[in-house]
């Protein structure tokens, strides 16, 4: 491992390695439901001056009406001074919509605030390896599907998943390291797992390498594929094998008969993951 502290608790999870540039984030705020904007949506919480902000979406797109082909997808995200953000739509059908989007937004404090307290959000995050299926997470339930399969039927896929869920709470001190600030409240501790921010990426349909660190699970993207005549619609989600991770199709949406309707596979710009460290 590279310079700093391993701590091995020895019971079957993975070790925890502490190393310079360690960065945690802190969370502000959760969003869902319609946005009040077209084409963008906007979410109001205090930012501390010179953090960096990240959103961890849980559904970053939403399927209108596949008649119409009307998708909107995350883009980018811009911080609006210390008030907030915004973030930004894209539609496959080109028509102006209101994004209907759920997520979190974190941020990671300057150095001279790290010793404010953590706290973090919910979310799910997952570690396999079978290139043969896509996982994905609409918000509510993973969605395990097999890409081996080249028809327009639904056909789930099975995943041997190790599963780790950060939940909204302060740490709390113990065995291993503790940090505590002058108020003698416990700011970081490694008796619960920590959530660690690693990088960002953004994910394609070509295999990227995550370091062996842990990937958010969430929708990827929309696909059609021709098939014998028919449209077939899905979300897509994430593939994992040997490390690396890539979209893929997932869960059907809808069939259309379409005829001469000229849709092949859409590749739109996908929203960014966010692999974690193998302390996580």
């Amino acid at each position: 491992m590279p310079e700093g502290i391993l701590i091995d608790y020895n019971d079957g999870r993975p070790v925890m390695a502490i190393t310079a540039g360690l960065r945690a984030p802190s969370f502000c705020t959760s969003f869902s439901g319609w946005s009040s904007q077209f084409m963008q949506y906007p979410v109001n919480t205090p930012l501390v001056p010179g953090s960096q902000v990240i959103v961890v979406p849980t559904n970053p797109i939403y399927i209108y009406s596949f008649a119409e082909f009307d998708v909107a997808i995350m883009t980018g995200v811009t911080r609006n001074g210390n008030s907030g953000i915004i973030i930004g739509a894209e539609t496959i059908g080109g028509k102006s919509l209101t994004p209907d989007w759920s997520g979190y937004v974190m941020e990671l404090l300057p150095a001279a605030t790290y010793n404010e307290g953590l706290l973090v959000s919910n979310s799910t995050d997952f570690k396999w390896d079978n290139p043969n299926v896509s996982v994905g997470f609409d918000g509510t339930s993973i969605i395990v599907r097999d890409i081996s399969y080249t028809g327009r039927d639904d056909v789930a896929g099975t995943a041997t998943i190790d599963l780790v869920i950060f939940n909204q709470t302060a740490p709390v001190g113990g065995d291993g390291i503790t940090m505590t600030n002058a108020a003698g409240q416990v700011t970081f501790s490694t008796l619960k797992r920590p959530f660690v921010y690693d990088r960002q990426i953004q994910i394609t349909d070509a295999f990227q390498d995550i370091g062996g660190g842990f990937c958010q699970i969430v929708y990827t993207g929309v696909q059609v594929r021709m098939i014998g005549g028919w449209g077939n619609i899905r979300t897509k989600g994430v593939v994992m094998s040997g490390g690396s991770v890539r979209s893929a199709y997932n869960k059907v949406f809808a069939d259309r008969n379409s005829g001469a309707w000229d849709l092949t596979i859409t590749q739109p710009r996908l929203p960014e993951l966010t692999p974690l460290s193998p302390l996580s």
